[in-house]
């Protein structure tokens, strides 16, 4: 057991990896084979703390632990001490972006990660059967552009996106297919070469501004409290996409480069 600034540190093994809010802790996961020792380095404000990790008595080339107090929105990055021993892996401390981030701050390999809540309800639309999908396939960051005088001098993002929404039902649609809209060093390849497989592009927003995030169950909500909602929360793509009739289907391409 560690203890730090952050609180109690365990090793008590969750599915997933990267890092995954259980309860009121967080579990950092990560796969470190050549490492000797790995930790993980949290950011509070200005301050930042590191916790170790331990490795699996099932598979130690799988390192993690349980760190308490950790929320959603704080900055993290993992720091791996490596034993090298070939020209390939000379050794030393390595600080790296985690490759299961959900969030991160740019495509730099030292970016850090940031720590998200996926712990919410799903909406309760039904898509239709493949067999009767009329599919919309766009990419993000230019279906919403320049002509659309939504003051866009770059590239558009998600909630720009969502003001097309009822265009696309009009014309018969009943899926949405997004281009990738993964992580990608810069903007201009279309999601294609992702440097992040599972955070959305930070220049289209937050996972929070991409998928479903009701506070309530739709079904049990009163009229008052659906209003105060709509008012106070805005919804994000997924949830606009459902609530217009839409399916919504996520594209991803990996590029593998041959050794």
């Amino acid at each position: 057991m560690v203890v730090n600034q952050l609180g109690s540190a365990t090793t008590i093994v969750h599915p997933g990896m990267g890092a995954n809010l259980v309860g009121d802790e967080c579990f950092f996961r990560v796969w470190a084979p050549n490492a000797i020792a790995v930790s993980v380095c949290i950011w509070q404000d200005e301050r930042m703390s590191q916790v170790a990790l331990a490795p699996e008595p099932s598979n130690p080339s799988y390192w993690s632990v349980d760190v308490a107090n950790v929320a959603a929105g704080q900055p993290y990055q993992f720091s791996i001490v490596n034993k090298g021993g070939d020209p390939t892996n000379p050794g030393g401390i390595l600080t790296r972006v985690d490759a299961y981030a959900q969030q991160v701050e740019s495509a730099e390999d030292n970016a850090r990660g940031i720590v998200v809540d996926w712990q919410q309800e799903w909406s309760e639309f039904a898509t239709p059967r493949f067999a009767d999908l009329i599919i919309y396939k766009a990419h993000v960051g230019s279906f919403a552009g320049l002509h659309d005088h939504l003051n866009i001098s770059t590239y558009a993002t998600f909630a720009d996106f969502e003001t097309k929404l009822r265009y696309i039902r009009e014309l018969g649609f009943n899926a949405l297919q997004l281009l990738p809209t993964e992580q990608v060093d810069g903007i201009d390849g279309e999601g294609y070469g992702a440097t992040n497989l599972f955070a959305p592009h930070n220049g289209y927003g937050t996972p929070a501004q991409l998928r479903w995030r009701s506070l309530f169950s739709e079904r049990d909500a009163t009229r008052w409290q659906r209003l105060r909602f709509a008012l106070t929360e805005r919804e994000s793509l997924v949830d606009a996409a459902h609530r217009h009739g839409l399916a919504v289907i996520f594209d991803s391409v990996l590029l593998f480069r041959k050794q």
